[in-house]
């Protein structure tokens, strides 16, 4: 990471990690703003807490769960405050999405697409409220298109996921 800052006038410092695989980091310095910048579009700076999230069109988060329920998709998109929340994605939006509304089991949609766990993905929240029963949430309509093209290009897909780029 350092290596994309080396000329600018910033200084990077990782305080550790928050809950689950998310990193907490310190920017300072003239350029910290550029560096802000950069990391948000290249890796996603994620809410921490619900008064954070500017725009619930798209999120980045990462699948945890996808096939010990029978009926959602559990997505943790970085909300740390005050508690660690979730976004859950129904089978029914799912179905929706990606099998043409055609009732398709949540283990045959996570096969067909490689929905695993620890997948980054962007999604679309439609109760940002919360609540008893968690955030609903549906994938994003860029993450629909990128599944189906992926899904309809009939090439074997290599997805490799928490490894270093040097064991890669």
């Amino acid at each position: 990471m350092n290596d994309a800052f080396e000329d600018l006038d910033v200084k990077l410092e990782i305080l550790g990690s928050a809950v689950n695989r998310w990193v907490q980091v310190e920017l300072s310095g003239e350029d910290e703003g550029i560096a802000k910048s950069y990391i948000a579009k290249e890796m996603g700076i994620c809410p921490t807490s619900i008064e954070n999230i500017q725009d619930p069109s798209e999120l980045k988060g990462y699948i945890m769960k996808p096939a010990k329920s029978q009926d959602a998709l559990i997505v943790d998109f970085g909300i740390i405050e005050p508690k660690a929340s979730y976004a859950t994605i129904p089978l029914a939006s799912l179905q929706a999405q990606l099998a043409e509304g055609k009732k398709v089991a949540l283990q045959k949609i996570v096969e067909l697409y490689g929905l695993c766990e620890n997948l980054p993905i962007k999604i679309k929240l439609s109760n940002v409220s919360g609540g008893e029963g968690g955030m609903l949430a549906e994938l994003s309509k860029g993450q629909v298109e990128k599944l189906i093209s992926w899904q309809g290009s009939l090439l074997d897909r290599l997805i490799i996921l928490r490894s270093p780029l040097s064991l890669i």
